[in-house]
């Protein structure tokens, strides 16, 4: 945040530009977020497997 506080006193002409770049890097980051919880998630959890039998083993 510092970094746009100062972008922002260093050329004050271009904070449009600053906004729809911090808009956009809190979109890629949320997205790329939801991306490495989906990829780092267990394929038997993600598909339900590993409760579709109800845990009944024998």
């Amino acid at each position: 945040m510092a970094i746009v506080v100062g972008l922002l006193l260093q050329i004050p002409r271009e904070w449009p530009l600053l906004v729809l770049a911090l808009i956009s890097l809190a979109i890629w980051n949320t997205v790329l977020g939801y991306v490495l919880a989906y990829c780092s998630s267990s394929d038997d959890a993600v598909n339900g497997e590993a409760v579709r039998d109800g845990g009944n083993h024998g």
